[in-house]
C-alpha cells in the first residue's frame, strides 16, 4: 500500500512539474504572475528539492498569513511574502536584506508595490482599492472580543460588503486585521496613531 501512495505522490509532482515548468524558481519582482502561479512555483521548488539535507532557502514568494482573502467580495486580496533574508555568517556577504511583502487585487489584477512591512503593502492596496479610506471617521474598540463600535455619522456608502473600517489603536496592537470589519473587511489601524510610534 505504502508503494501505492508513494506513486500517487510522485505522479502528482510530475504533474505539477508540468503545470509549472514556465514558473520562475526564485525571487522576482515582476508583475507578470499571479499569487496562485507564484505559489505553485515555490511548491514545484520543494518538489525539486526534497531529497537534499539541507536545501538552499528558496527566497521565494509565498502566502502571507490568513491569505486569500475577501474572496466573493469586490477586490480581494492576496498577500505575499518573500524571506530575502542573510543566511551568510561570519562572513561578508551583498544579500538583499529581510521579508519583503506584496498585495494583489484578484478583481484589478493589480499588484501593490514590495514593501518593507505587511502593513505597507495592505495600506497600498486600500488606496488602490478603496481610495478615502484615510479620511473615514475612527471606530471605538475598546474590547477586542467584540465587534467595534461605528460611530452615529458613519458614511453609508461605506457600509457595504467587503468595506475596511478604521480604529484607533496603540502599539503592539497595531495590525490591520483582516476579516475585523463589521463589512468582511480590514479593520485598519489609524494611520496617525502609527505617526507617534
Amino acid at each position: 500500500m505504502t508503494e501505492q501512495l508513494d506513486i500517487f505522490a510522485a505522479l502528482e509532482a510530475n504533474e505539477r512539474a508540468e503545470r509549472s515548468a514556465h514558473l520562475p524558481r526564485t525571487f522576482i519582482a515582476s508583475d507578470e504572475y499571479t499569487p496562485q502561479e507564484l505559489a505553485d512555483a515555490k511548491t514545484a521548488w520543494w518538489d525539486e528539492h526534497w531529497h537534499m539535507k539541507q536545501p538552499p532557502a528558496p527566497r521565494m514568494w509565498e502566502h502571507s498569513i490568513c491569505q486569500p482573502f475577501g474572496s466573493g467580495t469586490a477586490h480581494s486580496v492576496w498577500v505575499m511574502a518573500a524571506d530575502l533574508g542573510c543566511r551568510h555568517f561570519n562572513t561578508d556577504c551583498y544579500c538583499v536584506g529581510d521579508r519583503v511583502y506584496r498585495a494583489y487585487c484578484s478583481d484589478c489584477q493589480w499588484w501593490t508595490p514590495i514593501a518593507g512591512h505587511e502593513d505597507e503593502a495592505i495600506r497600498a492596496y486600500h488606496d488602490h482599492c478603496w481610495p478615502g479610506w484615510r479620511s473615514l471617521p475612527i471606530c471605538t474598540h475598546p474590547n477586542p472580543e467584540k465587534p467595534p463600535k461605528l460611530p452615529a455619522d458613519y458614511p453609508q456608502e461605506w457600509q457595504v460588503t467587503g468595506a475596511p473600517i478604521l480604529t484607533h489603536r496603540t502599539w503592539p496592537g497595531t495590525r490591520n486585521v483582516p476579516g475585523r470589519s463589521p463589512f468582511g473587511g480590514y479593520d485598519m489601524a489609524d494611520p496617525k496613531c502609527l505617526e507617534k510610534i
